[in-house]
C-alpha cells in the first residue's frame, strides 16, 4: 500500500512555484513604484514649466520691452521676493532636481508694430527614477497687449 503524504519532489516543486510567483509579484511592485515616481516627477515638471510661462507673462505685463532679449534665460524672484526677473544664467534650478530654461523668440514684425509678439518656450529637464534624462516643454505666444490694434 501507498503511504499518504508529500514526496520530496512535490515539495521542491511547490516551493519553486511559490518562489517564482513571489519574485514576480515583488518585481511588479517595484516597477509600479518606479512608474509612479516617474509620473509624479513629470507632473511636478509640468507645474514648474507652467510656473515659468506665468513668470514670463508677469515680466511681460511690467513692460513688453523686458522680453526684447531673445534666447535662453533662467528665472529668479525679483527684489524682496516680489515678482520675477530673468537671471544671468541660461537656466535655473528648482527643487535641486529640476532645471528650467526659458527661451524667448521675437516673432517677425507685423505691418503695424515693430514687435508685437514673442514665442516663449519653458523647458524643464530632470533625471528620472530610471536614471534617464527626461524633459517637458510648454509653449505660448505673448502679445504686446499695450499696443493699439493688438
Amino acid at each position: 500500500m501507498y503511504k499518504k503524504g508529500f514526496s520530496l519532489l512535490e515539495l521542491v516543486l511547490s516551493i519553486s512555484i511559490f518562489a517564482i510567483g513571489s519574485i514576480a509579484a515583488g518585481n511588479l511592485l517595484i516597477d509600479a513604484n518606479t512608474a509612479t515616481r516617474i509620473d509624479l516627477d513629470k507632473t511636478e515638471a509640468v507645474q514648474i514649466a507652467r510656473e515659468g510661462i506665468e513668470a514670463v507673462t508677469s515680466i511681460r505685463d511690467s513692460g513688453f520691452e523686458n522680453l526684447i532679449i531673445s534666447g535662453p534665460h533662467g528665472l529668479t524672484s525679483g527684489g524682496g521676493g516680489y515678482g520675477w526677473v530673468f537671471s544671468a544664467s541660461t537656466s535655473d534650478t528648482v527643487d535641486t532636481r529640476f532645471s528650467r530654461s526659458i527661451t524667448i523668440t521675437l516673432n517677425p514684425a507685423s505691418s503695424f508694430t515693430s514687435t508685437s509678439t514673442a514665442t516663449v518656450v519653458s523647458t524643464v529637464s530632470w533625471t528620472n527614477a530610471r536614471s534617464v534624462t527626461d524633459f517637458v516643454s510648454l509653449t505660448t505666444i505673448l502679445t504686446n497687449w499695450r499696443l493699439p490694434g493688438v
